[in-house]
């Protein structure tokens, strides 16, 4: 869908990232995804910086991070570590959700992550896939990284999506976290789809001996098939890795 670029912003002297929408000439609301990501006013979410179009293609800027994504930096972390920014990206999907937003797309690899005067912080990026709450477009297409969509993401696409989707991703991204492996791990598309469907996640103290006393029932709450049996709300889930020991 898009491009980064680490640029130059001259007027304001500042380096900043630029995203570049390369299949912007093909969809109606090219900008879309700045207008959501936008909208939400929290330090874990990049703020849009500026706008506009070269050569026919859509861009936006964002403050620039110099660091990796969650998954590229999980080996430097200990566990605790990694939970306590998953936390505080539960706190930062709160404020999505509180916008009306649907991010549909949570895993490691879009969350940033860099360390500032001894402390690790993340921002949560990448809304191109993301809906609004609520909102219904009548086509059931597959859309999201399949080792993170829910059940109902995977089965109904738009039609289907709520806060709890995302409760989902938040889950088997903690799940990967602390097991260094995805919660169905399968060579396609297709079987991972179809081990979520059928079969339960492995337990985390398989994979996971040193994973605190609760992240496991934590995890498999998120987890759930049913959208009704998982947290209610990203907040719901960051109140409980907050009672976690190592949180």
């Amino acid at each position: 869908m898009g491009r980064v670029y680490r640029a130059r912003d001259r007027r304001h002297r500042r380096t900043v990232a630029v995203k570049v929408l390369v299949d912007g000439r093909e969809r109606g609301d090219a900008l879309r995804e700045a207008r959501l990501q936008a909208r939400v006013d929290h330090p874990a979410v990049l703020p849009v910086l500026d706008h506009g179009r070269v050569g026919g293609f859509p861009w936006f800027s964002m403050p620039f991070v110099a660091g990796s994504t969650l998954r590229a930096a999980r080996p430097a972390m200990s566990l605790g570590e990694a939970l306590r920014l998953v936390r505080d990206l539960c706190r930062a999907v709160a404020a999505v959700h509180r916008r009306g937003i649907v991010h549909c797309d949570l895993n490691p690899g879009n969350v940033l992550v860099a360390r500032r005067g001894g402390r690790l912080d993340a921002w949560l990026i990448d809304f191109g896939i993301a809906r609004e709450a609520g909102a219904r477009r009548g086509t059931p297409r597959r859309f999201g990284t399949p080792a993170y969509m829910a059940p109902e993401q995977a089965l109904a696409g738009d039609a289907a999506v709520d806060l709890r989707t995302d409760v989902y991703g938040l889950g088997a991204t903690l799940y990967e976290l602390a097991a260094r492996r995805q919660p169905f791990p399968a060579a396609t598309c297709e079987a991972v789809l179809a081990r979520r469907l059928g079969d339960e996640a492995p337990p985390l103290a398989d994979p996971a001996p040193d994973a605190p006393a609760g992240l496991d029932r934590v995890v498999r709450r998120c987890l759930a098939r049913e959208p009704a049996d998982r947290y209610p709300s990203a907040g719901a889930l960051a109140e409980a890795l907050d009672r976690l020991p190592v949180c």
